[in-house]
């Protein structure tokens, strides 16, 4: 779990470029070619660059990683009970993809969000349950 991402170069190709003022460039995860037989996929052959903003939004569940906090301004947590995140999940997703879905990261987001990183340890925690999808 703790190489599910490489938040090293996450920070180097990213964040630090953007929070220097300069342009970023990164191999995206390609979802589009689908997964590959281990149930990872594959980066993009093309890059991704992102010139410097005003502001820089960095998502997704490891985005929080402990070892990224001193180089985020402020952390935000959405958060949802597990029947609206699975309800959302099924408007969207095919049931089989949702059922490998489940038995990869249930278990692993719930360590992540109670042992790693719990919500205590962001600066604003927002609730959607009653946020439409």
């Amino acid at each position: 779990m703790a190489e599910a991402i490489d938040w090293r170069r996450l920070r180097r190709e990213a964040i630090e470029p953007l929070r220097a003022g300069r342009p970023a460039l990164w191999y995206a995860f390609d979802f589009q070619a689908g997964p590959r037989s281990d149930g990872t996929y594959p980066l993009r052959q093309a890059p991704t660059e992102l010139g410097p903003k005003a502001v820089v939004l960095l998502d997704g569940a490891y985005s929080a990683r402990p070892e990224l906090a001193d180089v985020l301004s402020v952390s935000v947590l959405v958060e949802a009970a597990p029947t609206t995140r699975r309800a959302r999940l099924a408007a969207r997703e095919a049931p089989d993809f949702l059922r490998r879905w489940h038995t990869r990261w249930d278990a692993a987001e719930d360590h992540y969000f109670t042992r790693v990183r719990p919500p205590r340890a962001f600066d604003v925690v927002l609730r959607t349950d009653d946020v439409a999808a």
